[in-house]
């Protein structure tokens, strides 16, 4: 065959391409897995410090113990502060989006494994849609 072309693969060529796209794999999933549990956190905690330290704010104003003065007022701003940049750090961050790009990539990625455990497996096949998964992950963590 000429060169460029798919020339059959014996059994120990086929077992090595195999064994080598197994660890692509799992360096992929183990990159998403990473990225899923870092973009969970920002997602979640933005969440809720954009939720709880507006509400903390409140509270501090309308406690009585507290005495009524500049501490009071300072300490309920920076509440009111913090939840406002969790929430924009939320939006402009695109936090839900990049999390969801990752989930669907790391699902992806678990797809193709599954495919190559077949015994026959189009392992070009695999590799492509390998390829095509992280495109589409850096296209969809990147896009403006």
């Amino acid at each position: 065959m000429a060169d460029g072309q798919n020339a059959p693969l014996d059994t120990t060529t086929e077992v090595e391409w195999r064994n080598r796209l197994f660890r692509e794999i799992d360096l992929a999933e183990q990159k998403f897995r990473t990225a899923k549990a870092r973009w969970n956190r920002w997602y979640y905690t933005g969440t809720a410090g954009s939720v709880i330290f507006p509400a903390l704010a409140a509270v501090v104003l309308k406690l009585e113990s507290i005495p009524t003065g500049a501490f009071k007022n300072d300490v309920a701003a920076l509440l009111a502060a913090m939840g406002a940049v969790c929430a924009s750090v939320l939006a402009d961050g695109k936090v839900r989006s990049r999390w969801a790009a990752t989930r669907r990539a790391r699902a992806e990625v678990q797809a193709i494994r599954l495919d190559v455990l077949g015994p026959n497996a189009d392992l070009s096949r695999s590799i492509e849609a390998l390829k095509a998964a992280i495109a589409r992950y850096n296209e969809a963590v990147v896009e403006e």
